[in-house]
């Protein structure tokens, strides 16, 4: 990929990813978190395994995802386009869901989340309780993105707020942004973002960071996830969960 000099440039990239991927291309995105495969690859294998056997390959993409969030009901999947979500699914559900939801456009009724406490389904994720009250700023987007991808990541706007702090504001304005929204942590200590001696920090390399300048790279501390954060998300999703320092590379 060429460097991208400014923020049109940047959209430019995005939707050029857009326009190549097939809107309605089946997807299965297989939940990645810990809770529900613990780093087994049995069911990624299963569906994989299916696909090829009913002569669908580069038809339906598998796509291994961050955390769902709903660890309590995995492993779970979404399919997209339609944004079905199964719960509790097991390898061998693999050629049930192929047949008769992918190819036959049917809902597997076992396998959808049931409220218990008012026995109504839940077809798709948005419907189930746990999702609707939330406001998932992180994790709502890990469906979509294969972390292996950056361009799932470009195709769903991301980088864009990084292009306009690098190439559309001031230093003082991006770091009277981060004041202005208070967030804390700091390796751990609770202390506000862009206070002290961070700020003199962030002020100083974003000035350097600028086209022709050098390039530009990402910073955990001690290469551990970020204080507060969720490990499994920070290793499924670092673009989205990373809140490390910027820095110049050569």
């Amino acid at each position: 990929m060429a460097r991208i000099n400014s923020a049109a440039q940047l959209e430019k990239v995005r939707k050029d990813i857009v326009l190549k991927k097939d809107p309605n291309k089946p997807c299965i995105a297989i939940c990645g978190g810990i809770g529900c495969l613990g780093g087994r690859e049995d069911l990624i294998r299963a569906f994989e395994k299916e696909i090829k056997k009913q002569k669908l390959e580069g038809k339906v993409d598998v796509r291994v995802t961050g955390c769902h969030g709903f660890c309590a009901q995995g492993p779970n999947i979404v399919i997209y386009p339609e944004e079905i979500c199964y719960t509790k699914v097991k390898p061998e559900d693999a050629q049930q869901i192929i047949s008769e939801t992918v190819v036959g456009k049917t809902i597997v009724d076992r396998l959808v989340y049931i409220d218990p406490n008012t026995g109504e389904k839940a077809v798709h994720q948005s419907e189930i309780p746990f999702y609707k009250k939330q406001v998932r700023n992180i994790l709502g987007m890990n469906p979509k993105i294969d972390p292996k991808s950056i361009d799932d990541y470009l195709a769903i706007g991301g980088y864009s707020s990084l292009a306009k702090a690098l190439l559309e504001m001031k230093p003082q304005e991006v770091l009277e942004e981060v004041k202005k929204a208070n967030l804390r942590g700091r390796g751990g200590g609770g202390l506000e973002g862009g206070a002290g001696g961070e700020g003199r920090l962030w002020l100083g390399q974003l000035s350097e960071l600028r086209p022709g300048g050098q390039g530009l790279g990402q910073s955990w501390k001690a290469a551990e996830p970020p204080a507060g954060g969720s490990g499994v998300a920070w290793r499924r999703e670092p673009r989205r969960e990373g809140r490390g320092g910027l820095h110049t590379v050569g």
